[in-house]
């Protein structure tokens, strides 16, 4: 029983991005006034090395429409449970 506990921790730490559904980083990006979002790639794991912080879950590569009606290219790094999502250019 130990094991699995332990098991669970280790997986709820590493693999907490698989948590984060594509819906939560679309929904930033337009909070963040970006439209016509798509996402072309999704982050779950290890995701500090790739553009977002340590503490983040997921991260979501997207191409947008900025608000100044330009396509951007756009990284949404997220958290869970408790950390909100970041807009970040590449």
């Amino acid at each position: 029983m130990r094991t699995v506990i332990r098991l669970l921790i280790i997986m709820s730490c590493f693999f907490r991005g698989f948590l984060v559904r594509r819906a939560v980083g679309l929904h930033a990006a337009e909070n963040g006034g970006f439209s016509e979002a798509r996402v072309t790639d999704a982050k779950h794991v290890l995701v500090g090395f790739r553009g977002c912080d340590m503490h983040d879950a997921a991260g979501f590569l997207m191409s947008a429409t900025n608000p100044a009606g330009k396509p951007a290219e756009i990284i949404i790094c997220c958290g869970w449970p408790f950390k909100g999502c970041t807009v970040r250019t590449p």
